[in-house]
């Protein structure tokens, strides 16, 4: 049962790629690049009105589409998936990431632009099975 579906337009840009340190009064932290904070905050003000009223719970299955226009500003897939995952619990789609029990993920090249689908569908486990 698909529960939530949406389009993100714009290059995905990985969470784990381009942190850097800062120095703060309680010590080294480590925060995600600008990029990443610009690409999170872009995306939110897309999704934003388009999230479920509440937060999906029970687990959950992420099936990704990755576009990109060329292979210059290419990113590990999983780390592409990290991201977009993290997103998806920071504006409420499901509660929290470890509820991901299935990923289906893939990138496609020579797009006319950046963008990325993304469906979370609820999994329903065979009670029989489990």
């Amino acid at each position: 049962m698909t529960v939530w579906t949406a389009h993100i337009a714009g290059r995905v840009i990985s969470k784990k790629n381009g942190r850097r340190w800062v120095i703060t009064p309680k010590g080294r932290r480590l925060i995600p690049s600008v990029a990443y904070v610009a690409f999170h905050r872009d995306a939110a003000m897309q999704l934003a009105g388009f999230t479920p009223g509440t937060p999906i719970t029970g687990p959950i299955e992420l099936e990704l589409t990755v576009r990109l226009a060329n292979r210059e500003h290419e990113a590990d897939l999983d780390n592409q998936i990290v991201g977009l995952a993290d997103l998806l619990q920071d504006i409420g789609v499901f509660r929290n990431d470890r509820q991901v029990v299935r990923i289906v993920a893939e990138k496609q090249y020579g797009a006319a632009s950046f963008s990325a689908d993304v469906t979370v569908s609820s999994v329903v486990w065979d009670q029989e099975a489990a």
